[in-house]
């Protein structure tokens, strides 16, 4: 059985074996450098890699791999380890590994998930692609079937009372909001925002533009927090979407505007109150979370 193998010792074996300069696998994401830069084929690297380690070799560009598979190992594991499992035939666990001589990360999983480990040796970057490539479809199919419980209703717009402010000039008809509003990544991205706020017990959801960047916070127990930033290019899209579910006006670019939306969560009623306000990038927007059903009372005092 083949003992650990060392990160420089392989490095060594890859540049006699194939006769290049050392300097081409200095750094990280050498394998993917010298396949992206065609110094080797990648079929090549991977007999090498197998005669290295003395473990046969996976091609994962042409291995399906089903998402209940890959659900054996937790992604935490399958990330910090570089391993993802391929296949299962009875009590045998196909694995593919970076280092598929890493003895102490086969007797982990096998203690684990109670399968005998069969390891193959598949070229790390990869490992990435395909951990990537399967936990994220896993995870949009999570997330859509919990969006799938959240349903807005906007109510009706009510008139504001504020004075007009002057705002930077958007290039950007009525009709490309109406589209932008109504597109399934602005859409998918706005419902995202909220039923994390949601999730996480937010009060408030602020959207706010700057030069460079569109900022979201969300206010949790009084304190703000930045959650996400995006590109300045779709702050219209974000303010256009909320303004759709919560009533308001989209022409209405320089004066506030107040509006409500409601949302069934989880079986549950949830009131907002949106805001919108004019400033030199854009509308800030305010969403408040009024969520009773998340209320819990201390009696304890």
């Amino acid at each position: 059985m083949p003992v650990r193998a060392d990160e420089e010792k392989l490095k060594e074996f890859v540049i006699e074996r194939l006769g290049l300069p050392p300097q081409l696998l200095e750094g990280e994401d050498w394998d993917k450098r010298l396949i992206e830069q065609k110094v080797v084929s990648e079929e090549k690297l991977l007999s090498i890699l197998s005669e290295f380690y003395g473990f046969p070799y996976v091609d994962l560009r042409n291995t399906e791999i089903l998402p209940e598979i890959v659900k054996i190992i937790p992604r935490s594991t399958a990330e910090k380890f570089l391993v993802i499992p391929f296949e299962k035939r009875g009590p045998n666990l196909k694995l593919a590994m970076a280092d598929p001589s890493n003895i102490q990360v086969r007797e982990r999983i096998r203690f684990t998930t109670g399968f005998k480990i069969q390891p193959f040796v598949a070229l790390p970057f990869r490992i990435r692609e395909k951990l990537q490539e399967v936990f994220g479809k896993a995870e949009e199919e999570f997330f859509s079937k919990l969006m799938s419980d959240i349903e807005f209703k906007p109510e009706e717009k009510e008139e504001s009372q504020a004075a007009p402010t002057t705002v930077k000039s958007q290039v950007i008809t009525l009709d490309d909001l109406k589209s932008l509003a109504t597109q399934a990544p602005i859409v998918k991205l706005v419902n995202a925002l909220i039923l994390e706020a949601l999730q996480k017990g937010a009060s408030d959801i602020h959207i706010e533009p700057f030069e460079k960047e569109v900022r979201v916070r969300y206010r949790i127990d009084g304190v703000l927090h930045v959650v996400s930033k995006y590109s300045p290019e779709i702050k219209d899209a974000i303010v256009a979407r909320i303004k759709v579910l919560s009533g308001l006006d989209i022409a209405e670019k320089r004066l506030p505007q107040d509006g409500r939306m409601k949302a069934t969560f989880q079986g549950r009623q949830v009131d907002f109150r949106v805001s919108t306000v004019p400033t030199i990038y854009g509308e800030k927007v305010v969403l408040r979370i009024l969520d009773k059903g998340a209320l819990k009372l201390d009696l304890s005092d």
